[in-house]
């Protein structure tokens, strides 16, 4: 391993992304891997779309979302980049237009492709892409998946039951990867949890697919408790004018990294009901903080044995509501017990998360014989 890691030492990996960093899950998740990669990595760096659209050509909204946009880079821009930084590696995290050219450019230059597969699309489709370019939309990006997935050295996905699709999609060579914690969620120190249970928290995308009804009946169930939400997404109209009565309900919009620990260190519970979650890293982050968190049987954390027994399973009840009823009435020693041993497990996988990321690195750097 010791010649392995002067390996790593010399290599430069680009990550090619078509959204913006810290803006949702999937650039968040490259944010926070960088971080760590970087030092045992020569250089890493993110390419994608910026606001100031140096890097874009034009936009549109994503069906569904308009919070969330399709970008489409300026080709020369980006091929100057990667000539100039001549990387040993790109990874691929998403089939649009950014990663369409990035995937071009490799293939030209004979350049090792790591691909990652973040999305369900058929799901997904089921639930937004109803409309004829939403369809469309759904179509190009497993095309382009399939592209990259029969060109790629290896190709990641982020929980064990997406290996079907991976391999409908062209994979010959798949390995389940763990998602990295932003190092501020296990840098800073635990701030131990109030013995009463006060405040219920939701940090993510406002969206159908995150199952966010649960939380607002849950909210009117239960007034006593005060439900917090920090994120965007196209319910968040809907959803306020849905709780604008309930004096227990609270929406921060979208939050950074720092605000987001104060606000889950405030919390007793957070929650993640969601229909459709192939991984579900703010319940990562809640288990980080050492809170209680309620997952659904949808998310893919529920896939990791090693995770097993540091959440709550909104499966087992009859509804949120019921399941944070639940934890209320948990014995105070059973609570504590809970909270108390799930930040060593969380800060353990992740080490072995980032330390299986950089062995997956110097594999597909020496396996550079192979040729797209």
């Amino acid at each position: 391993m010791h010649e392995d890691l002067k390996i790593a030492e010399k290599l430069k990996v680009l990550i090619v992304l078509d959204v913006l960093p810290e803006r949702n899950g999937v650039g968040s998740f490259y944010t926070d891997l960088r971080e760590y990669l970087e030092k045992y990595l020569k250089d890493v760096r993110i390419f994608g779309p910026k606001k100031n659209n140096s890097t874009n050509i034009f936009s549109i909204a994503m069906p569904g979302d308009n919070t969330q946009r399709l970008y489409f880079p300026r080709i020369s821009v980006l091929s100057n980049f990667i000539k100039d930084f001549n990387p040993d590696i790109i990874i691929l995290p998403t089939p649009g237009p950014y990663g369409l050219i990035g995937f071009k450019i490799a293939k030209n230059l004979n350049i090792p492709i790591l691909s990652v597969l973040h999305n369900d699309y058929d799901s997904m489709a089921s639930l937004f892409w109803i409309s004829h370019i939403g369809k469309l939309i759904g179509a190009f990006g497993k095309f382009v998946n399939s592209l990259f997935f029969r060109n790629s050295y290896l190709v990641l996905i982020v929980n064990d039951g997406m290996k079907y699709l991976a391999r409908e999609l062209g994979s010959e060579r798949i390995e389940t990867i763990g998602t990295p914690l932003a190092k501020i969620f296990v840098d800073r120190p635990i701030v131990p949890i109030k013995r009463q249970v006060k405040k219920v928290l939701y940090a993510g995308r406002l969206s159908i697919e995150k199952g966010i009804q649960k939380i607002i009946s849950a909210a009117r169930a239960i007034p006593d408790l005060e439900f917090v939400f920090a994120g965007e997404g196209p319910l968040r109209k809907e959803l306020e004018n849905q709780s604008k009565n309930l004096k227990n309900v609270t929406f921060l919009g979208w939050i950074s990294r720092n605000e987001l620990v104060d606000r889950i260190d405030e919390c007793q519970i957070m929650v993640l009901p969601s229909i459709i979650e192939t991984f579900g890293t703010s319940a990562l982050e809640g288990m980080s903080r050492g809170r209680i968190i309620i997952i659904s049987d949808e998310s893919g954390i529920t896939s990791w044995s090693s995770l097993d027994n540091m959440y709550i399973n909104n499966g087992e009840f009859a509804s949120l509501t019921d399941t944070i009823k639940y934890v209320i009435h948990l014995d105070e020693f059973d609570r504590a017990k809970l909270c108390n041993k799930v930040p060593r497990v969380i800060n353990k996988f992740n080490q072995e998360t980032i330390y299986r990321w950089t062995e997956i690195i110097i594999q597909t750097y020496k396996s550079r014989h192979f040729r797209l």
